[in-house]
């Protein structure tokens, strides 16, 4: 998603298809992008919803894993420049059993939310 001029901060969703017969593990994240990169999940924390950072993601067999807003998701911490929408970023996935993988993740505006309800 693209980020504000000057937010330290952003998120990478994406959807991982895992084609295989074994069930693999995402087990890091990093980017140029950033100065470092973690995969995250939200919780419910006494009625809040707080960003943890999570120890790997679990993709089944022949299965996909969402990574999305108020969910699982890359966090790029430290950016070197804002996300600007139209612009894309490396980002190398690294599973346990597959390796890394490099992805080149394209940019886009965060959908706008409608206040008046």
């Amino acid at each position: 998603r693209a980020t504000a001029p000057g937010a330290p901060a952003g998120a990478a969703y994406l959807t991982v298809t895992n084609g295989g017969k074994e069930a693999d593990r995402l087990v890091a994240a990093s980017s140029p992008a950033a100065k470092t990169t973690e995969l995250h999940t939200h919780i419910h924390d006494n009625g809040v919803m707080r960003m943890r950072p999570v120890e790997a993601i679990d993709v089944p067999a022949g299965g996909t894993v969402a990574l999305k807003p108020g969910g699982l998701h890359v966090m790029l911490m430290g950016l070197n420049a804002p996300l600007a929408q139209g612009s894309t970023f490396d980002v190398t996935l690294t599973f346990e059993k597959a390796g890394p993988i490099g992805v080149h993740a394209a940019i886009k505006q965060p959908p706008v939310v409608d206040s008046e309800e």
